[in-house]
């Protein structure tokens, strides 16, 4: 299971041709197109922005978000683009964002802290 992981992170990075760098949370995303859905073995209608890189010094790692997930909403909001979830952290900057997160084949909601400017 451990190495289907790691595959699972290896597709999810080689999409990075579009991933663009969350400023301050640690955290690297990318559009999940159909074909990265296929590689992480993901209906090909799944919607979201697949995290390709964590910094394990950042807040996204603090957070527990990991390599693979793919961000489905942020704060009730759903987010496809960069720019969709710079919008939607940026609604509630007095209190930590309600991410949730498809991992694995599971739905979790993880509180993502805003990040020190």
């Amino acid at each position: 299971m451990i190495e289907r992981e790691s595959e699972k992170a290896r597709a999810s990075r080689s999409g990075d041709d579009d991933a663009e760098h969350t400023g301050g949370l640690g955290m690297s995303v990318t559009p999940l197109t159909p074909r990265v859905a296929a590689q992480l073995e993901l209906p090909k209608t799944e919607k979201g922005l697949v995290i390709t890189d964590v910094d394990p010094a950042g807040v996204a790692a603090d957070a527990g978000l990991q390599p693979g997930d793919v961000v489905k909403k942020v704060n009730g909001r759903e987010v496809e683009s960069v720019q969709d979830l710079r919008s939607a952290l940026d609604t509630h900057k007095d209190a930590p964002a309600l991410v949730l997160v498809s991992r694995n084949g599971a739905t979790v909601f993880v509180a993502l802290p805003h990040a020190q400017s």
